[in-house]
C-alpha cells in the first residue's frame, strides 16, 4: 500500500478498544489523518449521543483511558480506506459502533467512500464562504 494515488500519503487507519481490565477488545475502527484519533473522545466529552461516546464515557466512568491504536500509518487516502474496510471486516458487524456500519457499509466500495469523502471536503468548503456560517465563524486574521 501507501501509492495508489497521488497527493498526501499522512493518513492512518486506527482501533480505538476498551482498556485490559474491561476485556480489551475493539469497538470503533477508522481513518484520519492528523488528530482523528482523538476527536471521538472530544465528542464525548461534549456529550455527543451515540453508542461510541457512551461507551467511551462508560471506560472513563471507571477511572479507566480508552486504548487508541494506529494500525498503519503514512498511507494515501484510498489505501487508508481500503485497509480500514478489511480491518472493520476482521469484526461481526455488532462487534463494532461505527454509525455508518449499519448494513450498507461493508459492501460500500473505498472507491465509493473516497468520492463520498471528497463530496464532504467540497460541501464544507462551500459551506465555510456561506454569510451565516461567517458570522459565527470570522475568520482569523
Amino acid at each position: 500500500m501507501g501509492n495508489s494515488n497521488s497527493g498526501y500519503h499522512d493518513y492512518y487507519v486506527y482501533d480505538l478498544a476498551y482498556p485490559e481490565s474491561m476485556g480489551g477488545h475493539v469497538f470503533y475502527v477508522g481513518k484520519g489523518r492528523l488528530e482523528r484519533i482523538n476527536d471521538h473522545e472530544k465528542e464525548a466529552r461534549r456529550g455527543h449521543q451515540c453508542k461510541k461516546c457512551e461507551i467511551i464515557r462508560s471506560i472513563w466512568l471507571v477511572s479507566e483511558q480508552v486504548i487508541k491504536t494506529k494500525r498503519d500509518t503514512g498511507l494515501s487516502e484510498t489505501d487508508a480506506l481500503i485497509l480500514e474496510r478489511k480491518c472493520i471486516n476482521q469484526y461481526p458487524l455488532d462487534a463494532l459502533m461505527n454509525s455508518h456500519m449499519q448494513y450498507s457499509y461493508k459492501s460500500a466500495t473505498p472507491e465509493w467512500r473516497l468520492r463520498r469523502s471528497h463530496a464532504a471536503k467540497k460541501k464544507w468548503e462551500e459551506l465555510k464562504t456561506q454569510s451565516w456560517w461567517l458570522k459565527k465563524h470570522p475568520p482569523s486574521p
